[in-house]
């Protein structure tokens, strides 16, 4: 198996079309109904990848995302939000809350297991290049924490949180000076 990835729906149809795609591809497939369920799945099953619809039954998709992302176990867990809600307003938000990606339905189940792909490869290179360290550094800037709140939240100096991202621009071969690391973090990861 590839790697074991978790699918969040309330809606059967939707479990078996990205579910049958994921396993004809080799992929491990977990599910879930409800918020509230995923958050249990995913403490027990630690999945390695998370396809989230955001209307939820019992709690929105982009609860759960933030949840995720506040719990240390799951900060970097990918996660592809999954919603109806097409404006650029709601993949934004989704973008927001912490989503790696935001597919609208319906959405075709060759579309869905490229992008989980992609999104795994860019994962596993990021994880051989980064330390655990730096690869958090790099959840906090693609959403959007400055320099300083990172260093609160880190308890280190801002002068420390520099030097960071200087050694992620480093390894990730942004040469660009030009290139924001906030732009390309949240366009790659």
């Amino acid at each position: 198996m590839k790697s074991k990835n978790m699918i969040v729906d309330d809606e059967p149809n939707i479990l078996r079309l990205i579910g049958y795609s994921l396993e004809a591809a080799g992929y491990e497939i977990v599910t879930a109904k409800t918020g509230a369920e995923a958050l249990k799945v995913v403490a027990l099953e630690q999945p390695d990848l998370i396809v989230l619809d955001v209307m939820l039954p019992d709690m929105s998709g982009m609860d759960v995302c933030q949840q995720l992302r506040k719990n240390p176990q799951t900060t970097d867990l990918p996660i592809i939000m999954l919603s109806a809600r097409a404006q650029v307003a709601d993949k934004v938000e989704g973008l927001k809350a912490g989503a790696d990606e935001y597919a609208t339905k319906p959405v075709d189940a060759e579309e869905m297991t490229a992008r989980v792909a992609a999104l795994l490869e860019r994962r596993e290179h990021l994880v051989q290049t980064l330390t655990p360290t730096e690869i958090s550094i790099c959840n906090m800037v693609r959403s959007g924490l400055q320099s300083k709140e990172i260093a609160h939240m880190r308890s280190v100096s801002t002068a420390t949180i520099s030097r960071h991202r200087e050694r992620i621009r480093h390894k990730l071969a942004i040469a660009n000076t030009d290139v924001n690391l906030t732009t390309y973090l949240q366009t790659t990861m």
